[in-house]
């Protein structure tokens, strides 16, 4: 359903959008004091579904990967950055394949493209994986808080910006 209403939507609404969910996130992280950190496994399940539900539409309306939504919600839900970004990357799988589906229906994708991206981006997780578990959880908070805000601002300049 998002891949559709994608193709439908101008990126002129979509981007906004995105932008304004990850700087609201990356605002709240920056701004407020960790407590009471949940693990995903504590959310209900009911919240779960519900979750997983709104993060594969809002994944295919924006043409992002699983993370580029999943993160900001969890964050926002007081879940460990090491806890968000891991749970990320283990639904990213499910999600690209879902999109690419999509896509490819209602769409068009640059397979060749995205495969050596793919295999480029594997090489840069494990390396940032590999840094973010040397890292404290109130350091790694920060740095993805940080993150997003900046993700979100360079989204927003390149709107305003005339090309």
């Amino acid at each position: 359903m998002g891949a559709r209403l994608n193709v439908a939507l101008p990126n002129a609404l979509l981007i906004p959008a995105l932008a304004a969910l990850i700087m609201a996130s990356g605002l709240y992280t920056l701004a407020a004091r960790p407590k009471g950190m949940r693990a995903v496994s504590s959310l209900a399940h009911g919240l779960l579904v519900l979750l997983g539900l709104l993060t594969g539409f809002a994944s295919a309306l924006t043409g992002t990967g699983g993370p580029v939504v999943l993160v900001p919600v969890l964050m926002f839900m007081n879940v460990p950055a090491l806890a968000a970004i891991a749970v990320s990357q283990v639904v990213q799988v499910p999600i690209a394949a879902s999109a690419a589906i999509g896509f490819n229906i209602f769409g068009e994708i640059d397979l060749s493209l995205g495969t050596m991206l793919g295999i480029v981006q594997s090489f840069g997780v494990v390396v940032g994986a590999r840094i973010a578990h040397t890292l404290k959880p109130d350091q790694l908070r920060k740095i993805v808080a940080i993150a997003l805000v900046v993700v979100a601002i360079i989204m927003i300049s390149r709107l305003l910006s005339p090309v």
